[in-house]
């Protein structure tokens, strides 16, 4: 069938229906549909990276309220020049876990996989280039119910989405938000599969105390895949089950 259409457009077409581009348009059309849904008004943006995510949300249309969490200096710096211009992003220069303190933090060759977990070498040969520690740095460490108490957002909590992109700590930053996380509305986290870090929490555990917290999923994407296909990582998309009632 290509081959009947002008190369300019059969390439376009082989990029956008390629695997990882078709799952990442799947995944932002279904969050855009929940976030007109449930009207949500506030984002908050955990392990933002440089703004992949934030920037993402803006070109899906949502022009509400965003928060974005980036502890890594140099990845801090990008994100906030992500944000000039946005008055309705925020940005924060800390992580978010269980407890306040300070940490060291693996910085890895390709900034998206950093973690506070250490890389697992036995399942991660894939990604043995990307996912090596460079270096570490010490970063703050805040919990989500003290900062939302300090700015103010508790009672936004029903209208938020909790996005966390943490490379295994997602369950650390669950735990944070104590009793507060039975209020947020909709939540995406990580499922690990394979397991890319040591000590990072299973999938079925993850997906036990999600339902425990009250939320019920309404889609999986796969993340990363082997050679084989078989999935690294999921991205988890719930919803809180009295939004559902």
């Amino acid at each position: 069938m290509l081959e009947m259409i002008p190369f300019k457009f059969a390439s376009l077409l082989t990029r956008v229906t390629a695997p990882k581009n078709v799952i990442s348009l799947a995944k932002y059309m279904y969050i855009k549909s929940l976030l007109d849904h449930y009207q949500i008004n506030l984002i908050l943006d955990v392990g933002a990276n440089i703004g992949q995510f934030g920037t993402s949300m803006r070109r899906i249309g949502y022009r509400g309220e965003m928060i974005s969490f980036e502890p890594i200096s140099t990845e801090f710096e990008k994100l906030r020049a992500a944000t000039r211009g946005d008055a309705k992003w925020q940005v924060c220069n800390f992580a978010l876990g269980d407890e306040c303190g300070t940490q060291n933090i693996n910085v890895m060759s390709s900034s998206v996989f950093s973690s506070f977990h250490q890389p697992s070498v036995l399942q991660t040969s894939k990604f043995a280039e990307e996912n090596s520690v460079q270096r570490t740095e010490r970063v703050e460490i805040r919990t989500l119910v003290d900062v939302a108490r300090e700015r103010g957002f508790q009672e936004s909590l029903s209208r938020t989405f909790l996005k966390c992109d943490t490379q295994g700590f997602d369950m650390k930053v669950l735990m944070g938000a104590g009793n507060a996380l039975r209020t947020v509305r909709m939540l995406q986290v990580e499922l690990s599969v394979a397991g890319l870090y040591d000590k990072a929490t299973p999938m079925n555990d993850m997906l036990g105390f999600l339902d425990t917290a009250g939320f019920s999923p309404v889609s999986f994407f796969p993340i990363v895949r082997l050679p084989n296909w078989s999935a690294v990582e999921f991205d988890y998309l719930g919803v809180n089950r009295v939004s559902l009632q």
